[in-house]
């Protein structure tokens, strides 16, 4: 059984994933987003304390995801190792996946501009955790209201 702090579980992704390490029977924290700012170092790591994995399945309210994703990505990784966290589970989104082309989606030039910047600020997020050596696994999923998030110890 694993400790699971899921960032983001109110929203549709995260329900999921709550549901899913619920019904595993893992033991499983969803602060909410006042008590845990994902952008606080801090707040990460006291809402991590004691946990295995964090799930992060967030996206910005009314800030630019172009400013918010780097710094959750900051946030996450610097309060996950203050607290000892081994694993990170980032939801993406697969506009970043090579198409056909080989390109991703978000380069091409019929990429709907109005999407851009959240994709970039995915990007950018994933720079900067790739970036931290902390573990990190990445879910990148299309329709996740129509799947069941799997959650495996070690992958």
């Amino acid at each position: 059984m694993m400790r699971i702090v899921i960032f983001g579980a109110g929203g549709r992704t995260g329900s999921t994933a709550l549901a899913e390490a619920t019904a595993r029977e893992h033991r499983v924290t969803s602060p909410r987003s006042a008590e845990a700012d994902i952008t606080d170092p801090k707040a990460v790591a006291r809402a991590a304390a004691g946990h295995d994995v964090a799930i992060a399945a967030v996206a910005p309210a009314d800030a630019d995801p172009r400013a918010f994703f780097p710094a959750a990505a900051n946030g996450l990784v610097t309060g996950l190792q203050d607290a000892r966290v081994g694993r990170l589970v980032w939801v993406s989104i697969a506009s970043l996946l090579p198409g056909a082309s080989g390109v991703p989606a978000v380069d091409t030039d019929g990429f709907p501009a109005e999407y851009r910047p959240f994709s970039l600020g995915h990007r950018i997020a994933l720079e900067v955790i790739n970036a931290s050596g902390l573990p990190c696994g990445r879910l990148r999923l299309r329709h996740i209201a129509r799947q069941r998030v799997r959650l495996h110890a070690g992958r």
